[in-house]
């Protein structure tokens, strides 16, 4: 999905405490809007990952090895605070690890960002 200015705050914290922040989002087209465009620009600011894959439809969100969420909500201000959306969080070490590979098997064949379509 995207990302617009509701999870910079969140993002830029981790960042700034050394956190590698990974990003997977479809192409960011003008279509998407300028708050995704310049949350995008923002975090590749702060020198977070991002890549992009046509294909992507997923929400999943891996923090480190101890938590996931799969969820139906774009990182978005619409989505986390006025759409209905329904997601499911696990601890489960074999839940999260299996969201690991996907997101690393997908983040292996993403491409990189182009931010001019």
């Amino acid at each position: 999905g995207y990302i617009d200015g509701a999870m910079i705050p969140y993002l830029s914290k981790s960042l700034q405490t050394g956190i590698s922040v990974r990003i997977i989002t479809r192409p960011v087209t003008r279509d998407a809007g300028k708050g995704v465009q310049d949350a995008i620009r923002q975090l590749l600011g702060m020198k977070a990952e991002i890549r992009q894959n046509r294909m992507i439809h997923a929400r999943v969100v891996v923090a480190g090895e101890k938590h996931v969420v799969v969820s139906s909500a774009d990182l978005k201000t619409d989505s986390l605070s006025e759409n209905r959306e329904a997601g499911v969080y696990s601890a489960d070490p074999t839940i999260v690890a299996a969201a690991r590979r996907f997101f690393e098997e997908v983040w292996n064949e993403s491409e990189e960002l182009d931010l001019e379509h």
